[in-house]
């Protein structure tokens, strides 16, 4: 029988205490904070990525409002879709471009309007402060300097360290950089053409890199209306330079993002999975013990086996996820609004005529294939063909959803057309009833 021990209960509380404080710091370790723009001014801080990008920022494919619910978003895994440049990725790459292309070729209002949603969009992605909380002070030509504990903002670790922090964002300029902290902001053509343009213009004049710590400007710029009534003005790099306060500078330093884990490319199978809607239920601090250990145990089995000799492949893994969740704290981001461009299908044509060449360089790899090469070629084979099974599978979904639409459309039409039906005959009752009383009218006046 159960019975209530107060050692026992301090002992359990202790123990659910450092759990909490444990997923706390996971939960802040894995997060990378994307940036949003605000209605009115905003000041930004740019830096160079740490990374092998030509440019000082990155630069990614997005599908926007994808799934189901229309919430979900993913990096596109075509890289080059230039089909007159080199190394161009062609339409069949990406499951979403082709479901894109399809809309667009089925013609239709509505299937057009989705694809637009839906279509691949160019994006730009910076490392990025964002200083708006400092643009008054800027206005007013006021000196300001951030605390040495700029960076230690403290999220839950206890409420008199919280109550502190609180106080530090309400009462100094840089208490709001510090809780935002160092992240990415998402733009289009509206706000990177500027960007470009006068990154290169002060560099040009006044020999400055825009993106450095000590050297750099501010990008600046103004945001009106919401949704797709968002517009953007005002936007341009300061003409003078700041210097951040040293402290600053150390924490950009330190905590650089990590590119890899900001829009992964995603398999053929996840990306399918976001677009039919299909998540991953979140699992249990238990259960994902378990799991842990049964593939710790899993792998131990492994390394026996092959010690020994053993044939055996081993124990599969449990894949990676998405990862987005608590990279951009949901999945349900939205596409930014400072792009009024939907640009149709792309590449398909080239994409056909690439895989004309991929299927003549696959019979010429045949004809003079190696001994080893012809030896795993039915292997081969039934690999493609259970590719070419999923693909076909796929393609039968699209179809099908368009079918659908096409009802929902009709059956549509036709509720329009009846209602247009009976405004007409009440209007005309309506009008018939007004003669009759303007005749009874003239008939008592007389």
């Amino acid at each position: 029988m159960g019975s209530f021990d107060e050692k026992a209960m301090l002992k359990k509380k202790k123990k659910m205490k450092k759990q909490e404080q444990e997923r706390a710091e996971k939960r802040k370790n894995l997060f990378i904070k994307n940036h949003k723009t605000h209605p009115g001014i905003n000041l930004f801080r740019f830096f160079e990525t740490k990374t092998k990008s030509e440019f000082p920022w990155e630069e990614k494919g997005i599908h926007y409002g994808c799934g189901p619910d229309g919430k979900a978003s993913f990096r596109c895994p075509r890289d080059n879709v230039d089909d007159e440049s080199k190394g161009f990725d062609p339409i069949k790459k990406c499951s979403q471009c082709i479901k894109c292309q399809n809309l667009y070729d089925k013609g239709t209002k509505s299937s057009k309007a989705k694809a637009g949603r839906t279509n691949r969009k160019e994006r730009i992605l910076l490392e990025a402060l964002d200083l708006t909380s400092l643009a008054k002070a800027f206005e007013e030509g006021k000196t300001f300097k951030a605390k040495e504990c700029f960076g230690n903002f403290v999220f839950r670790e206890s409420d008199e360290g919280f109550a502190t922090c609180e106080k530090c964002v309400e009462k100094t300029s840089w208490g709001k950089v510090c809780q935002e902290g160092i992240g990415f902001l998402t733009i289009g053509p509206t706000l990177g053409g500027p960007m470009v343009s006068q990154a290169y213009k002060i560099h040009k004049s006044l020999k400055h890199n825009p993106f450095d710590p000590i050297e750099g400007h501010n990008f600046e710029f103004s945001r009106a209306g919401e949704e797709l009534g968002t517009t953007y003005s005002d936007q341009g790099f300061s003409l003078e330079s700041f210097k951040l306060p040293k402290v600053v500078r150390a924490f950009v330093e330190a905590n650089a993002l990590n590119w890899d884990e900001i829009y992964p490319k995603l398999s053929k199978d996840e990306m399918i999975a976001k677009i039919k809607g299909i998540e991953e239920e979140p699992e249990d601090e238990e259960e994902e013990l378990d799991e842990e250990k049964e593939l710790d145990e899993e792998g131990t089995d492994s390394e026996e086996d092959e010690d020994s000799g053993s044939e055996d492949e081993g124990s599969e893994g449990n894949g990676n996820g998405d990862g987005e969740d608590d990279r951009e704290s949901s999945d349900d981001e939205e596409e930014p609004k400072d792009d009024d461009d939907e640009s149709e299908g792309d590449g398909d044509e080239s994409g056909d005529d690439e895989e004309e060449e991929e299927e003549e360089g696959d019979e010429e790899d045949e004809e003079g294939g190696t001994p080893d090469d012809n030896e795993s070629d039915d292997e081969t084979e039934d690999n493609e063909s259970e590719d070419d099974d999923e693909e076909e599978e796929f393609m039968r979904e699209i179809d099908d959803e368009l079918s659908e639409e096409d009802e929902e459309e009709n059956s549509e039409e036709k509720e329009d057309f009846a209602k247009k039906l009976k405004a007409q005959a009440k209007a005309k009752k309506d009008r018939i009833e007004a003669a009759g009383k303007k005749k009874k009218k003239k008939k008592k006046k007389g």
